[in-house]
């Protein structure tokens, strides 16, 4: 099968996925693999296919030949780990994004994903661990410390998320963030106003 004559099939299995004919666009797929073994993204649809269809064990294990095909890229295993996540794959996406940290452990980016992952399981240790290797490497990453923040107040840590809070830059997000945890604290009053400084700055 040509190149081209790949992407094009590509194109067709992906447009039966979506429609729901997920017989076709799994047979169309593994003619995809079987003429391009390397090609990421039908492993990865393959994968999706046999999760609808019950088939759990064969799904990990396209997804897992997916993760393998990147695991020499950073910017890939990020991106899969990425679309793993938002499918709600949490372990296939810590599993991309520990491939993405081997190629490269000083990206604050990929402790903060690993951390977004496991908030989502929910391990707040874990997340709060990740959170802060993120800031250790980025003190000044908002989206870190403010993720880090919200762990804090799932663990019932009111005083060192309001901490965290404090520290983002100001907007209407620091605000809401800060009147969020007030709250949770029974400080009513000051998250009232708190939560006016939000509405006001937006």
């Amino acid at each position: 099968m040509p190149a081209i004559t790949v992407q094009q099939a590509f194109h067709v299995a992906t447009e039966y996925f979506r429609s729901g004919q997920l017989a076709a666009a799994e047979a169309m797929f593994r003619k995809i693999v079987d003429a391009q073994p390397a090609h990421t993204e039908a492993w990865l649809l393959l994968g999706e296919i046999c999760f609808c269809l019950g088939r759990q064990d064969e799904g990990a294990a396209f997804s897992r030949q997916a993760i393998q095909l990147q695991a020499g890229s950073l910017g890939n295993c990020v991106e899969l780990g990425n679309v793993l996540m938002d499918r709600g794959r949490l372990s296939e996406a810590i599993t991309a994004f520990e491939q993405a940290l081997r190629a490269d452990p000083e990206r604050p980016e990929v402790y903060f994903n690993l951390g977004n992952v496991y908030l989502r399981t929910p391990d707040y240790d874990k997340a709060i661990d990740f959170f802060r290797r993120a800031l250790a490497l980025r003190p000044a990453y908002d989206k870190a410390r403010n993720n880090l923040g919200f762990a804090y107040l799932e663990q019932g840590r009111l005083d060192e998320a309001l901490a965290q809070f404090q520290l983002l830059c100001e907007s209407p997000e620091r605000s809401h963030a800060v009147g969020v945890a007030l709250s949770r604290a029974g400080r009513s009053e000051e998250a009232i106003e708190s939560y006016r400084q939000a509405i006001a700055s937006r």
